[in-house]
């Protein structure tokens, strides 16, 4: 059965929850939303740090681990922007790392950020 995690993060007013699980599969969209319901929209390593400070709370919050991330797929707006993601990605995790994708957009669903990061974790029930 499907659940909501309850992370924390603010209600940005979008018919969307932050986290689900089902059978401890949790999947979850990180972006860099601040605490206080607004966006980072300042430079992308401020985005891409916060977005995965918010991927952390989120897997912490649905009682697992950031090791648990077992797939990550990262839209980001400038292909620029691979080598800051490449940097703050291995501040928050470590080997083995979780297989990931990385897609360049035109643009991401807020105005103004530059990473959006859809994540697949396995939480042991």
């Amino acid at each position: 059965m499907k659940r909501v995690v309850h992370t924390g993060l603010p209600e940005f007013g979008r018919p969307t929850e932050h986290a689900v699980m089902a059978d401890g599969h949790l999947r979850t969209t990180a972006v860099p939303l601040k605490m206080d319901g607004t966006f980072e929209t300042g430079d992308a390593r401020s985005q891409i740090a916060l977005a995965l400070e918010n991927l952390e709370r989120t897997v912490k919050a649905a009682g697992g681990e950031i090791t648990d991330v077992i797939q990550a797929l990262c839209f980001l707006t400038n292909a620029d922007h691979v080598s800051v993601l490449n940097e703050e990605w291995t501040k928050q995790f470590k080997p083995p790392y979780p297989n990931r994708g990385i897609l360049i957009v035109n643009a991401i669903g807020v105005p103004g950020i530059v990473i959006l990061i859809q994540v697949h974790a396995y939480i042991e029930p």
